[in-house]
């Protein structure tokens, strides 16, 4: 058994705590990945979170069903507040006035509660569960702060009356009006009176 003396003791620690501190920095750096999968940019175009096959019921402050929406996917985007719907189809009750709402596909603002529709969007009122109004468009913007409807591209809103054509329609879900714009025509039975 060979004695070391201090120099040499020295030299063998110091290159032992030398291989040491490589190994320690080694596993120290190369547990952290220095490039991701995927890039930050797609990442901001994916959704926080998707549900498939959703009915979502909302309800009043004093438990009165206010809202049913169905879909076959939902995805929420917290980066704008924003949650995308295909195929949605909700149901909404107004002051004893229920409308149906429905689309290929859907969006949902988070903070007004704005609802846009595309493709294939319709919304129907029913009062007394007789189909009052039915409006239909390429596009039909729900406004919550106003509580209207603009429709757009190839608007017809039917009415008991007729059926009204105009390129852009807005009517208002507490009112009986709607103010039309563009290309506006329309056709009305007319009434018979009794003889």
């Amino acid at each position: 058994m060979k004695i070391l003396i201090p120099k040499e003791w020295l030299q063998k620690t110091g290159i032992v705590f030398t291989i040491a501190a490589c190994v320690i920095a080694f596993f120290w750096y190369g547990a952290s990945p220095t490039t991701t999968l995927v890039s930050k940019d797609e990442l901001s175009n994916t959704p926080d979170y998707f549900l498939e096959n959703v009915t979502s019921k909302e309800f009043t402050a004093d438990g009165q069903l206010e809202q049913i929406i169905r879909t076959s996917k939902l995805s929420h985007y917290n980066i704008n507040k924003q949650t995308t719907a295909v195929a949605p189809k909700i149901e909404t009750t107004t002051d004893g006035i229920v409308w149906h709402a429905e689309a290929d596909f859907g969006q949902l603002n988070d903070t007004n509660k704005d609802v846009l529709l595309t493709s294939n969007a319709s919304v129907v009122r029913k009062d007394n569960n007789i189909n009052s109004n039915k409006l239909n468009a390429d596009v039909i913007h729900y406004n919550g702060i106003d509580k209207s409807l603009i429709s757009e591209g190839n608007a017809k809103l039917t009415t008991p009356q007729g059926i009204t054509l105009a390129d852009t329609i807005r009517s208002y879900i507490n009112l009986e009006t709607a103010q039309l714009k563009g290309n506006v025509s329309g056709h009305y039975e007319q009434a018979t009176q009794n003889k």
